[in-house]
């Protein structure tokens, strides 16, 4: 079984390096080591639908956290899409196949259990059967302990913006520092695990900077660092 969050750990794997930094997933040459898969939604852009599941090489778990409204999310930017202006019309006329039905209909119930084998589309909750109750037990106990273990998993959003910006706006970054080394630029980032991207003046794309690279910028170029959870910075330089 294979993972979206393995995809890190697999590109490292195959060029044979070790992984800097703690990081979660595992590489697709050691997927037969996995025993179950874990995934949880939160945020979809302007829409919140908490779900949070489990799976392990037969049948999949899921908890339902908003059994009020369905799955579906109208998201502002995807309802332009012409393949959502299709689904949506045929929601609005009935039209939809059962499977784009239940999307657009609250779930009925809080857990979903389905043997993903025999049944791939999901279609037969198998929860309620008391035949399959070792099972839910089993996968509902390997769930709880890993959404117990979460950081900030079990939080609300207004908690953790109080966890990460105590002081109620997000904190700064440390201003980059450039050296000049045959006839070029080196940029040191005075940040750990952060992202910098650089670009000259009156340009509208940012190039990627990667540590001690060399870079033959224009007299006046702007570096941009990114970090999560911190406020963007953006410098000008001379040279």
């Amino acid at each position: 079984m294979i993972s979206f969050i393995d995809f890190a750990p697999t590109i490292l794997d195959a060029v044979g390096l070790k992984n800097p930094n703690e990081i979660e997933g595992l590489s697709f040459y050691k997927k037969d080591k996995r025993k179950y898969i874990f995934a949880a939604t939160d945020r979809f852009d302007e829409s919140i639908t908490k779900r949070r599941c489990v799976r392990d090489k037969d049948f999949k778990l899921i908890i339902n956290y908003d059994t009020i409204t369905p799955i579906y999310k109208p998201i502002k930017y995807r309802s332009q899409m012409a393949t959502m202006e299709i689904l949506d019309s045929l929601n609005n006329i009935n039209k939809s196949n059962e499977l784009f039905k239940r999307w657009y209909t609250p779930p009925t119930s809080t857990y979903e259990l389905y043997n993903v084998n025999k049944d791939p589309y999901e279609e037969k909750n198998l929860y309620l059967d008391s035949n399959y109750m070792r099972t839910f037990k089993l996968l509902k106990n390997k769930l709880d302990n890993w959404i117990n273990s979460s950081d900030y998993g079990n939080l609300t959003e207004k908690d953790i913006l109080k966890q990460m910006w105590p002081n109620k706006t997000p904190p700064k970054l440390n201003p980059p520092e450039i050296k000049n080394i045959n006839k070029g630029i080196i940029i040191t980032t005075n940040n750990g695990l952060v992202s910098v991207g650089w670009r000259n003046q009156n340009e509208s794309t940012w190039k990627i900077y990667k540590k001690d690279d060399v870079i033959y910028p224009n007299d006046s170029f702007e570096v941009i660092i990114f970090k999560i959870g911190y406020e963007p910075l953006r410098k000008d330089f001379e040279i």
